[in-house]
């Protein structure tokens, strides 16, 4: 850096060295500010967060997400990307309902789920609010709290019970919500054989009713043929 500047005061004339080492500081500005922000996104994202762990920047995995997954992932846009609140929870929601949808299950409304997502985290601020405390009643707070988050992110439908209409697929919510057992893979072919049986089904009675419909057509023009020949003799 010295040398460049004292290459400019060496060669040019007093309004174009200020012109050069206006661009010159700006570009060393730059580079800084990018290697401050780059520096300091590489630290926040090795962070482990009181309680949720490591932001996550993608849900990944054959389960249906669990708390600490969805809280992960938020802190992730929230305090690593520095998005707000709500943007923070629009991003979890793009990415949490993929794994809900590719497991057929029905699902609550949109605004719901992101009032559970944003729920989850003022709980968890509130418990940062009282960290350093370390009180008894505190940390049972902190225990249940650590407990919730390794259960299922539960956003099936109130009437999930009535509106699933596959059994499997009735177990297999059943079992995420109590240990989230079981992956999503599973279900899918499950579904897949399932809904293969249905197809040979319907294919067979259609070709049945189709059978039976030209029986009932040639019978008919058989009648026909003999009516018409009894009345030509």
């Amino acid at each position: 850096m010295l040398a460049m500047l004292t290459y400019l005061f060496n060669t040019y004339n007093i309004s174009v060295r200020y012109s050069l080492l206006r661009k010159v500081y700006r570009s060393h500005l730059a580079h800084n500010m990018a290697h401050t922000a780059i520096s300091s996104y590489l630290t926040r994202s090795s962070d482990d967060m009181f309680l949720i762990g490591h932001p996550l920047e993608h849900l990944t995995g054959a389960r249906l997400p669990s708390g600490r997954d969805v809280m992960r992932n938020f802190v992730f846009y929230h305090l690593t990307l520095k998005k707000t609140i709500k943007d923070s929870a629009q991003q979890v929601y793009a990415q949490l309902m993929p794994f809900w949808l590719k497991s057929h299950l029905p699902t609550r409304r949109k605004d719901h789920v992101i009032k559970k997502i944003t729920d989850i985290y003022a709980e968890y601020c509130n418990l940062m609010k009282n960290e350093a405390r370390g009180n008894e009643k505190d940390l049972e707070n902190q225990e249940n709290f650590s407990r919730m988050l390794d259960n299922l992110f539960d956003v099936s439908h109130a009437a999930s019970d009535q509106l699933i209409r596959i059994d499997e697929d009735r177990e297999f919510l059943k079992l995420q919500q109590q240990s989230r057992s079981g992956v999503i893979g599973s279900v899918d072919k499950k579904k897949a054989e399932k809904e293969k049986r249905a197809i040979q089904r319907k294919m067979k009675t259609e070709n049945r009713v189709k059978r039976e419909r030209n029986r009932a057509t040639e019978n008919t023009e058989a009648a026909t043929n003999i009516s018409d020949t009894s009345d030509d003799d």
